[in-house]
């Protein structure tokens, strides 16, 4: 239940950031990710695991960019890291954290 309700927080905050900005300013909001993932075969493995481990990384960010005048800016970044090991059909270890955030006044 708290997994699910921290993922309900961070979605209602990811589109708060997204919505109320266009809304206030008519400024530009640019949402993109990143997606990474690995694997390992061993020939090993422990009793009742599967010899495959793959993790998972997802990295949603947003930006957000204002032109105040001819010569000023406002702009900012957020990014969060979302990572997933699992091995076989069984998840291992799970991590969620911001990665990355900025604001910048040019």
């Amino acid at each position: 239940m708290y997994k699910l309700i921290k993922a309900l927080n961070t979605a209602v905050i990811l589109t708060i950031i997204s919505t109320l900005p266009s809304v206030a300013l008519s400024q530009s909001i640019n949402l993109k990710g990143q997606l990474g993932g690995s694997g390992i075969l061993g020939n090993d493995p422990a009793e009742g695991r599967s010899s495959f481990e793959a993790q998972l990384v997802y990295i949603p960010t947003i930006s957000f960019y204002h032109p105040l005048n001819d010569e000023r800016l406002l702009d900012l970044e957020w990014a969060y890291r979302l990572n997933r090991t699992y091995s076989g059909e069984d998840l291992l270890a799970s991590a969620e954290k911001p990665y990355r955030g900025w604001i910048r006044y040019s």
